[in-house]
């Protein structure tokens, strides 16, 4: 009993982490240790960084164990999983700055300036004291402008950009990355990149938009093609300035000027002399006359798969979209589906195709039939139409309603509206034999009963 009680405890466990380290050439280093009950001990990602500091391991392998001890440790660790390389108290406004090892001292100094809404000289103050390598010797410091987008462009413009720059063979990938950096427009990158691997402008005007779509937060896009030509400043009546009018590659004189009065509410008559100004100076951009080219989009007929090569064109010549696109798709043997797809992406500004404008809709319906009718007393009634999708019984009674036809005269426009073939492929509608007219009180049948 006496040397039972003599017996010592059993050590408590260990506290120390440790955790092996071989280096590039696979050669076996001092473990790393962190002792987890020392309260004062620092931050796993500290500690790996003085660790790997003190043995000269390049960034890339300190990183890696960084990464892999906080795995480990992550309740430790946190959400920080690299070391903390540069401390920046902003005493006036109550804040601290703090740049992670391997983040650029640029890339930092932007975002920090731009969640806490400073001035916008800021960036470069800031990024000025941590590129002071006296006082943040393991600062990363090599260029002055915050990175916004990188991706690998394909050469397939269908495709999708590989914003991570890792994916994909150079048979689907142009070899050249595209960087977009602060105060750079992505449409004027994807150009340069484009135009030293003989791209066109269709290829760049597409991967520019599916950049500008999916970097959305990171980059602002303020125009979908590169400036070729820039006027000097131009002025109102005042003498007051309103810009430079830009001309982007490919562009049409008369579509640039349309841009640029129509964001300003300028009137027609101004843009007529300011057509001839620019005309005057770049006569080879003023190929037509002054009716803006409003949508100029290539069309994959979505059931059947095939390229439509003429493309769709909205011109800015006071008619309706949904009836330009009922004529181009009825050219191009595309179903109603089809039509109505466009006229919605079309009418929404789905379409962004380079620098051009969005058309203004007034209805998402095209101008189905239209013909001339008279009564059974031959008194000429004026021109009926009637939209795509429109039932029959409603048009027919709203024509006659307006022109103080009879109820005879209405039931035989029915009759003749459901027996074209339109009614057969379900383009006019003949569902019910009684009309729906709208009052300010309620919405009546044609003999006066209320519908529900």
């Amino acid at each position: 009993e006496a040397k039972d009680a003599a017996t010592p405890p059993p050590p408590p466990p260990s506290t120390v982490f440790a955790y092996p380290v071989v280096d590039a050439q696979n050669n076996t280093l001092a473990p790393f240790t962190l002792d987890t009950a020392d309260p004062n001990a620092l931050h796993p990602a500290d500690a790996v960084f003085d660790y790997a500091i003190g043995l000269g391991l390049p960034p890339h392998l300190r990183w890696e164990l960084s990464e892999a001890v906080c795995e480990r440790l992550a309740g430790r660790c946190g959400a920080r999983r690299r070391a903390v390389v540069g401390t920046v108290p902003i005493s006036d406004l109550g804040l601290t700055f703090e740049l992670l090892d391997g983040d650029e001292a640029a890339d930092g100094a932007y975002q920090f300036t731009k969640h806490n809404k400073l001035p916008p000289d800021f960036p470069s103050k800031l990024r000025g004291v941590l590129c002071s390598k006296a006082s943040f010797p393991h600062v990363t410091c090599t260029r002055d402008r915050a990175l916004f987008m990188r991706a690998r462009l394909p050469k397939d413009p269908d495709s999708d950009p590989d914003p991570d720059s890792a994916n994909g063979s150079t048979d689907e990938y142009l070899e050249e990355e595209v960087f977009v950096y602060e105060d750079e427009e992505v449409a004027d990158k994807v150009a340069d990149v484009g135009s030293r691997h003989g791209m066109d402008n269709v290829w760049a005007d597409e991967l520019t938009e599916k950049l500008c779509m999916a970097n959305s937060a990171a980059v602002t896009c303020t125009r979908y093609r590169r400036v070729e030509f820039e006027t000097g400043p131009i002025t109102d009546e005042t003498g007051a300035s309103m810009g430079m009018l830009q001309l982007m590659e490919g562009e049409e004189g008369a579509d640039a000027v349309y841009r640029f009065t129509k964001a300003r509410g300028l009137s027609s008559a101004f843009g007529e002399q300011l057509l001839n100004h620019l005309c005057a100076q770049r006569n080879d951009k003023c190929t037509r006359g002054p009716t803006a080219l409003l949508v100029h989009q290539s069309i994959r007929d979505a059931d059947s798969g095939r390229d439509i090569h003429e493309p769709l064109q909205i011109w800015d010549d006071g008619n309706e979209p949904a009836d330009t696109i009922q004529t181009w798709c009825n050219k191009h043997g595309l179903s109603p589906a089809m039509r109505d797809l466009l006229i919605r992406k079309v009418c929404d500004g789905d379409f962004k195709p380079g620098p051009l404008m969005e058309p203004r809709c007034s209805r998402r319906a095209p101008v189905l039939l239209q013909f001339p009718l008279s009564d059974e007393n031959n008194r000429q009634l004026g021109l009926f139409t009637m939209l795509a999708g429109e039932e029959a019984a409603d048009a027919a009674f709203a024509f006659g309603a307006r022109n103080g036809a009879s109820a005879g005269f209405r039931s035989s426009l029915m009759d003749h509206l459901c027996g074209r073939d339109e009614a057969l492929t379900g383009q006019i509608l003949c569902t019910r034999r009684r009309a729906r007219a709208l009052n300010q009180h309620s919405v009546m049948s044609e003999d006066g009963g209320l519908f529900e």
